[in-house]
């Protein structure tokens, strides 16, 4: 069984987000982009394999698209 947050945990943690990338956008050129490429690395690990990255992957390239 997947745990899933609760939409308050969601929102919380979205919120945490942009404020660390507005944070991150401070503190020079390209620091934002760092800081998200890093934190996808480590949520990347947290996937069960390959497969449900590149799908991760996919999915925010579509959603950037649009």
């Amino acid at each position: 069984m997947t745990h899933r947050m609760t939409d308050t945990q969601i929102d919380t943690a979205y919120t945490a987000l942009a404020h660390a990338i507005a944070r991150s956008h401070s503190l020079g050129q390209g620091k934002a982009e760092l800081f998200l490429a890093t934190l996808c690395l480590s949520l990347l690990t947290e996937q069960a394999d390959d497969s449900a990255c590149l799908q991760r992957i996919a999915q925010a390239e579509q959603l950037a698209a649009a």
